[in-house]
């Protein structure tokens, strides 16, 4: 977190943002910051405005949660048929 070379650090679990994802780790110092500012915040309070937008939850419209039906069909068919193939080949069947 503090990007400091030469100091032991703990992994502390994945950054998420949007559909990327970064391993985080951080040094003892860094470490208790975070503990810090974690404990001190009021997770009951409603998400502040930030450049990206109004801190108001957003349910996904039904053409968003469609397209996310079709990409999750998608991904299954195609794992199924790598499966298959790999079946295929490592069984001596004739292909």
């Amino acid at each position: 977190m503090c990007r400091r070379k030469g100091v032991p650090v703990i992994w502390l679990g994945p950054v998420i943002h949007g559909a990327r994802h970064a391993p985080f780790s951080s040094c003892e110092p860094c470490t208790g910051w975070l503990v810090r500012y974690v404990s001190g915040y009021d997770h009951d309070a409603p998400a502040q405005p930030t450049v990206y937008g109004t801190g108001e939850l957003r349910r996904p419209t039904a053409e968003e949660l469609g397209l996310r039906v079709v990409v999750t069909a998608l991904g299954l068919l195609t794992a199924a048929g790598a499966a298959g193939s790999l079946w295929l080949i490592f069984s001596g069947r004739p292909g």
